[in-house]
């Protein structure tokens, strides 16, 4: 149990110190710019519990599957995902490349970070060879 929780703390703090560096919380986002495949998930599950299922499927419509698996943790059932893990992934990054395709970038959560770690070494990187 308390492998779990040193985990979850340095998971949290890691994630305050990537989102004071590049405004976002995500590791991918804050270092490459690009939103990742849950990109959305946790603004989608804010906006279920308040009721709008609408809007949480357009903030990401594979929301639902964390609260699954949330729910599949609490009841010690984890073991029936292990059988669909891999469709899950494959789930994720179909619908990761269709959105990319249609919302990237200019449609929440879809949108390029400028903030990311990446793109400001490239951008200062550029500065330098264009003096």
């Amino acid at each position: 149990m308390e492998k779990y929780i040193v985990f979850l703390s340095i998971l949290y703090f890691g994630m305050k110190l990537n989102s004071f560096l590049t405004s976002t919380i995500c590791f991918i986002r804050g270092s490459l710019g690009i939103p990742c495949p849950s990109c959305g998930i946790t603004r989608a599950c804010k906006l279920f519990l308040k009721g709008d299922l609408v809007g949480a499927f357009h903030m990401h419509p594979l929301f639902f599957i964390p609260i699954i698996v949330g729910i599949l943790f609490l009841i010690r059932k984890m073991h029936i995902l292990n059988r669909y893990k891999y469709h899950l992934l494959i789930l994720f990054l179909v619908v990761y490349v269709y959105r990319m395709s249609i919302l990237f970038p200019n449609e929440t959560p879809m949108i390029f970070n400028h903030k990311a770690i990446l793109p400001r070494i490239f951008n200062m990187f550029l500065n330098i060879v264009r003096s």
